[in-house]
């Protein structure tokens, strides 16, 4: 996931909820979130974080405590998963309103082009068995990957649960953000879809919030909004509402015009 060069920090939050913190638990925990926000997580064993933190391992587990507090299971933070959305949400938008044609004209037209992949093969006696020197989930990771070189984005992603027309929906939109969708990016999308338990409503929230990629715990976040009337019916309705947030956003980017009173006369 790529991140904004740069982390927003409202300062009021920030010294209401970390007024109990010493100088040096300030840089740590500053040094945490910058790592975070660079790089979408953190590491969960004690050496990373205490790299991280610029400190010794005893000096780290001297301060873990205060620190972790901050902190969801996992060492996962909500604020800044909310704010790294917002942020990829607004470049997708920028990026949408750059590509000729407009989103929604764009999953209008798109028309399904005949593959010339190959088709996922059968199983059969030949292929069934695998070295005996892999594990199971290697096995699969290396069968999924085979496959996946030889289906075409949109075949993985109706094979993983969507319909056609948000298949064809996911696809474009891809392509309006100028990243157009691979197979192995494809699979991972699947896989993130389905952990969801509902890859259909998945799939459009992608489409809806503009996002380039998906996270189960981002559809987790927005859910109970998403699902109630705000959800969009299809995948046309669900590019209708971004090119009104690129509007909204250029309404919101655009000078004011200044009023002069001439008063000569």
């Amino acid at each position: 996931m790529t991140c904004p060069p740069y982390m927003p920090l409202y300062i009021a939050d920030y010294l209401a909820d970390t007024r109990r913190l010493t100088t040096i638990q300030h840089g740590a925990y500053l040094l945490l979130i910058m790592d975070y926000w660079r790089n979408g997580k953190l590491p969960t064993d004690d050496k990373s974080l205490a790299q991280i933190a610029g400190m010794g391992m005893k000096e780290w587990l001297r301060h873990r405590e205060k620190l972790i507090v901050f902190f969801s299971p996992g060492w996962t933070h909500k604020r800044i998963d909310a704010e790294l959305q917002n942020s990829l949400r607004k470049h997708s938008l920028r990026v949408l309103a750059g590509t000729h044609g407009g989103h929604a004209k764009s999953l209008k037209t798109k028309k399904a082009e005949p593959s010339n992949a190959i088709v996922l093969p059968e199983q059969n006696p030949s292929n069934a068995l695998a070295s005996s020197s892999l594990s199971e989930s290697e096995e699969l990771a290396n069968a999924n990957s085979k496959r996946a070189k030889r289906a075409t984005p949109r075949e993985i992603l109706r094979a993983g649960g969507l319909s056609e027309e948000t298949a064809s929906g996911v696809l474009a939109h891809r392509q309006a953000l100028r990243a157009p969708l691979m197979p192995l990016g494809a699979m991972r999308l699947v896989k993130a879809f389905n952990a969801t338990g509902d890859p259909e409503a998945a799939a459009l929230m992608m489409i809806d919030r503009a996002w380039k990629g998906f996270k189960p715990e981002w559809y987790e976040n927005e859910k109970d909004k998403f699902n109630g009337s705000g959800r969009p019916r299809s995948v046309q309705e669900a590019a209708r509402n971004l090119q009104a947030q690129v509007r909204n956003l250029f309404d919101e980017e655009r000078p004011k015009p200044v009023l002069v009173v001439d008063r000569s006369g």
